[in-house]
């Protein structure tokens, strides 16, 4: 799993839509899944097969009041997970429960 931050949202979305499926440097990630950080999903990375590149700002994080944050990485999604997306990034787990690197 690679984690790729920036502080400028304008080059998180090129490098974003540069690798992602479609885009013209997409050809050099084989087996890499290229995604955003907002579509972090606990049981996609346990069972992934390819690596996993996710995209986001330095931003994302720089909440002092997590527990009142309105930014997505730190709200519940009760639908997908049932943690927060921050605590599951921390966790990070495979298919068997390992932490991955």
């Amino acid at each position: 799993m690679i984690l790729w931050l920036s502080k400028g949202k304008v080059v998180v979305q090129q490098s974003y839509a540069n690798l992602a499926i479609g885009g013209k440097y997409n050809h050099l990630l084989s087996d890499i899944s290229v995604r955003l950080l907002s579509e972090y999903d606990p049981e996609d990375v346990a069972n992934a097969k390819e690596d996993l590149l996710y995209f986001a700002t330095v931003g994302t994080f720089n909440q002092r009041d997590r527990e009142k944050s309105n930014l997505k990485i730190f709200a519940i999604d009760t639908d997908q997970i049932e943690s927060t997306r921050w605590e599951a990034l921390k966790i990070r787990e495979t298919a068997d429960g390992k932490r991955r690197p």
